[in-house]
């Protein structure tokens, strides 16, 4: 064991003997430190005092569950997927399913991987139905891009081992940086605050100059079958790597959300001639091969938290690999919106090509990478600052709009008016990108003369939120009714449910010859028909009016739809009995002019 492995297993015990259970604790580790080697020594510590004890293990992916299957086996005990096992392994959705089938106190460990998931509405309430009498959570990025914090499932904690220490106590592989500078500006490149606008990043990235330039590179320093992943900003740009790279003899898979037989290309990437994939949003985190070597940032990104775990796909060390190459793709930005690189990670303002991380040059030092010499005739000075290290803890407009309980565009235009003042105002083409700092909020509450929301105000602002009768569209009455109507004793039920009865009000309108909505209404007969646009349209606007308000979520993942847990356990049968009563009236005041509101249509 390494020494922070050492140090995280004394702290546990001396946990267990300081208080009685339930014990909480989070690990935070870089990737490829050896967080589940923890969890391996403890659990097998734990299950020798304690034979009969029940485990549950969950994680982000099949792979992941995978992975633990296998480190897990030579415990003896056994190993499956469901409660007849005395270690159950699975996906996040166990932590919900195994509860129609155990008793809360069934397990007394619990891991939860990658657990700065673990916030998730969905998730968190599941986590809480269980009992156990220690769960412990294991991240390397526990920064959210919402901005939350995991103290709020596993208490305070520690990060006790940094990447840089990491790498100079070689218990992950040495970085070496090389930037891949291309004349493409992206200063018009639009983005939202957190991250760059897809749509318009695809756009500008998806140039033949671009992307023969990283083949070119790869060509030249990478052709003797080193494994690489090539990060891509969407599947097309995915496919037209793999193109480009098998048109130069490379052998290149492009996969994605979208790809099957995953196992199969994963096994040929790591025992068989495959030598890079071209990833789209597939191999951020969770995902473990060792033998990557080459991590080709093709997609830049604001985000630190998704630079960082693309980072670790490649930071595992093994006895034939103690390097991992990097190339950042560096364009030319704007300068508001610059992205990540390793540069920037790691605040290294001097670039020298191939240099290695953590150490610092000298003109006429001698690199050797790659089995050649090199001199450092140069050291290349770099702009270190990102959008995200600049204006750090910083709320954009929509963080700021939901702390406040505002919309978006009330906000806008209070600062447009000048009646409230941003804290920082950056120019974007012919827009303006208003931030605040946290504690602004409440001089901003004090002039508008707003009140604070919080999870205590929650059944109140329910009730208030339905009583405005602000209804553009029927769309809010009648999706309302439909989660009231299936909504389970969790206050969940699965979003097809809720999108077949939403359709089907307006389908029985049309069959009765009566106006779906207002003529400016985009519910035709034929829109009505197209499940995958209504379900869009749905979430979008019913939807997110409920979301943003903090009433409702989405599980993307379990296909689940559901109220704010707080919010569902404060309604009683009669509270809830008493807002479809009210939002049928509404509606039928609402088609009052439009053909009138049958019974039967209700």
């Amino acid at each position: 064991l390494y020494e922070h492995q050492e140090l995280a297993l004394q702290e546990i015990e001396a946990l267990r003997r300081a208080t009685p259970p339930p014990h909480a604790v989070l690990k935070v580790f870089p990737t490829a430190t050896g967080k589940s080697r923890i969890v391996e020594e403890d659990l097998a510590g734990y299950l020798a005092t304690n034979p009969t004890a029940n485990v549950l293990i969950v994680g982000p992916s099949l792979r992941v569950v995978a992975d633990w299957v296998e480190r897990l086996e030579p415990l003896g005990f056994s190993l499956g997927s469901t409660t007849e096992s005395q270690i159950v392994v699975g996906t996040y959705h166990k932590l919900w399913s195994l509860q129609q089938e155990a008793s809360p106190e069934h397990f007394s460990y619990i891991v939860f991987d990658e657990a700065h998931h673990a916030l998730a509405p969905v998730t968190r309430r599941s986590l809480h139905y269980w009992n156990c009498d220690f769960l412990i959570g294991l991240t390397a990025t526990p920064e959210r891009l919402d901005n939350r914090k995991l103290e709020e499932v596993f208490g305070s904690y520690k990060t006790s081992l940094t990447l840089e220490e990491a790498m100079k106590r070689k218990i992950i592989s040495s970085i070496r940086a090389y930037r891949i500078e291309t004349n493409l500006s992206l200063a018009e490149v639009r983005f939202n605050g957190k991250e760059f606008v897809n749509a318009d990043l695809e756009r500008a990235i998806r140039v033949d100059s671009r992307n023969h330039l990283i083949v070119d590179v790869l060509q030249e320093y990478f052709n003797s079958g080193e494994k690489g992943i090539i990060f891509c900003v969407s599947v097309a740009h995915a496919q037209q790597m793999e193109r480009l790279l098998k048109g130069q003899g490379f052998s290149a898979k492009a996969v994605s959300g979208q790809t099957r037989s995953m196992d199969q290309i994963v096994e040929e990437f790591r025992f068989g001639s495959l030598q890079f994939l071209c990833s789209c949003d597939l191999l951020n985190e969770g995902w473990d091969v060792p033998e990557v070597e080459v991590l080709v940032m093709a997609r830049p990104t604001i985000s630190k938290v998704l630079y960082q775990q693309q980072l670790g796909r490649g930071l595992r060390r093994t006895e034939r690999k103690k390097e991992l190459f990097v190339l950042d793709v560096v364009d030319q930005y704007g300068a508001l919106a610059r992205p990540w690189s390793i540069n920037a990670l790691f605040s290294i303002p001097l670039y020298v090509p191939f240099g290695e991380v953590g150490r610092t040059y000298q003109r006429g030092d001698i690199i050797e990478v790659l089995g050649l010499s090199e001199e450092v005739r140069a050291l290349i000075p770099v702009d270190i600052t990102t959008f995200e290290n600049q204006y750090e803890g910083h709320l954009d407009e929509e963080q700021a709009a939901r702390e406040l309980y505002i919309s978006t565009s009330t906000l806008k235009n209070w600062v447009t008016k000048g009646e409230v003042q941003a804290d920082l105002t950056l120019p974007l083409g012919r827009r303006r990108l208003h931030y605040f700092r946290p504690e602004s909020l409440e001089e901003i509450r004090s002039i508008k003369g707003l009140t604070v929301h919080d999870d205590e105000t929650l059944k109140e602002d329910f009730f208030a939120f339905i009583a405005e009768k602000s209804y553009t569209f029927s769309f809010k009455m009648v999706f309302m009714l439909s989660m009231l109507k299936h909504a389970d004793s969790y206050g969940e039920t699965q979003i097809d449910t809720v999108l077949e009865e939403y359709r089907s009000f307006y389908q029985r309108r049309l069959v009765a010859g009566l106006p779906v909505d207002r003529p400016s209404c985009i519910y035709t007969r034929e829109y009505l028909d197209d499940q995958v646009s209504l379900k869009r349209n749905m979430l979008a606007n019913p939807f997110e009016k409920f979301e943003r308000k903090r009433f409702v979520h989405y599980v993307k993942d379990l296909s689940l739809i559901g109220f704010n847990p707080i919010l569902f356990e404060s309604l009683s049968n009669e509270d809830r009995k008493n807002i479809s009563a009210l939002l049928r009236t509404h509606l039928a005041e609402y088609y009052q002019e439009l053909g009138g509101l049958a019974d039967e249509l209700l």
